[in-house]
Formats: structure tokens, sequence, C-alpha cells
């Protein structure tokens, strides 16, 4: 079984699901197991915890999800780790499942595919990935409007292993505050608090008519697309982010300027 994947994401979702295993075992024990079933690299990390209940569990990797406990058992809300967690293992290809009883523990599964070796040029990073390692991008400077933590905490871990600066705006009025001329591309989010997308991108467009702007949307029916394209945006992006459009949409844009 030969696993190609990212070594650095891996262990981001396991600190999670062992962090998360911590928090709610106030006694017993946390097992992490490692095992190949059906040419699938998989982790399994389960613990004697106060678990989850059957109810809880279509909607444990929601963000900000907040399980409710006796006050005994109260330690915080799970926060965003699961989220992060659950979209990081999709855009590895993979797979974050959990299986838990309430009062008795919880498991969670996390299984990775095996990638077919063609030959031995085939690259150990993310479908895409290899755009970012062609191209020289010291200079470059993204603005990312986003009011979602974990899709901004996303698109960080996505270009970890690059030079690109990323400028975070959680709402459509700081994206406007936060533009500068020298910014390479910016990502917007469509639905965020004080101003939307559409109108932070018009004031940014008064600023500076060519720059790049892709819209950032949940929402690709037929209709949206044509109300993006019409509103001026450059391009757009779907929600949930995933490796391969984000990364051919970088090269797209940011290679041109190299």
């Amino acid at each position: 079984c030969n696993i190609y994947s990212d070594e650095e994401r891996i262990r981001q979702i396991l600190n999670n699901l062992l962090n998360n295993a911590v928090k709610y075992t106030r006694k017993g024990s946390i097992e992490i197991r490692v095992f190949i079933d059906d040419n699938k690299l998989g982790f399994a990390v389960t613990d004697t915890g106060i678990g989850i209940a059957e109810e809880d569990l279509d909607a444990i990797f929601s963000q900000f999800v907040k399980l409710k406990y006796s006050r005994e058992q109260a330690v915080g809300g799970i926060g965003l780790g699961l989220t992060i967690s659950k979209r990081l293992s999709e855009l590895l290809g993979g797979e974050l499942e959990v299986a838990s009883q309430k009062g008795k523990g919880t498991t969670f599964t996390f299984t990775l595919p095996e990638q077919v070796i063609l030959d031995s040029t085939v690259s150990d990073h993310l479908p895409g990935e290899d755009l970012v390692a062609q191209a020289a991008w010291d200079s470059i400077k993204i603005l990312v409007a986003e009011d979602q933590d974990y899709n901004y905490e996303l698109i960080q871990a996505l270009l970890k292993d690059t030079s690109v600066q990323l400028i975070w705006a959680r709402d459509g009025q700081e994206a406007i505050n936060k533009y500068t001329p020298d910014i390479s591309l910016v990502l917007m989010d469509i639905n965020m608090p004080v101003y939307d997308g559409y109108h932070a991108l018009h004031k940014i467009r008064e600023m500076n008519p060519d720059q790049k702007i892709v819209a950032l949307t949940a929402y690709i029916y037929q209709h949206d697309r044509k109300k993006i394209q019409q509103a001026g945006f450059n391009d757009y992006l779907p929600k949930p982010i995933k490796a391969k459009p984000f990364f051919d949409l970088l090269h797209k844009y940011l290679s041109r300027q190299n």
C-alpha cells in the first residue's frame, strides 16, 4: 500500500483528534491505532471519555458545535478543530468518520486511499500543488475577505509551503480598509457582515479598476454565476474549497505576474 500525501496536514488532523480526545476524557485511556485495510491507510483515535449522544453525531463536524453536558462534564465547546479536520481529510482525498456512545467513549477514524504510482514523476503534493512549486511567489500578497475562520484557515494551510503573504479581512468594510494597490489577488466571500462582497468589490474597483478579484461562494447555480460575472468579478471559487480548483485558480492569475 503506497500512500503519497501531505505529512503536515496528516499531523494537523491527528493532533486535532488527539486534543479532542484529551479534552473529553477525564479518566480512562486514549488509544491511537494505525492500520491498512482494503488498500487504505487508516488512523483510529479511541477514547473512553464522555462520548457523544447519537442525535449529535450528524452535527459533530459542523462549525462551532457545542455539545451540552452536565456541569461536571462540561469542558467547553468543540469549536473548529473537528470541522477543519473534516475539511482537510477531504482535501487529501480521505475520509473522517466518528462512532460513539454517550458515557462510553468515542472513536474517530481517518482513512487515506492508496494512490497508484504511474511513473517516477508523480508529485507527492496535493493535486495542483505542483503548480505552486513552479511559481516564484515571493512578492505575492493575497487579500482574503472571509468571515468564517475555518475557510481562512484552510486557505492558510494550503499555502503554508509558499512565500505568499495572506491578509485577512473578516468583513466587507475591513476588506476595503485593508486593501492596498500592491495586493496581487483578492479572494472575496459574497456573504459577509457590514458590507457584502458585491459592495466591497465596487469600492476596491474604485481604487484599482484592474484588480483581480475572485468570488468565494457556496452557491454556484447558473443565475449565481451570471450575477457574479455581471458584478465584475474576474472569476469564482466554489466552497467548500478544494485543493485542485484552488491551486489551478492561483496559477491562472498569479503566474502571469512572474
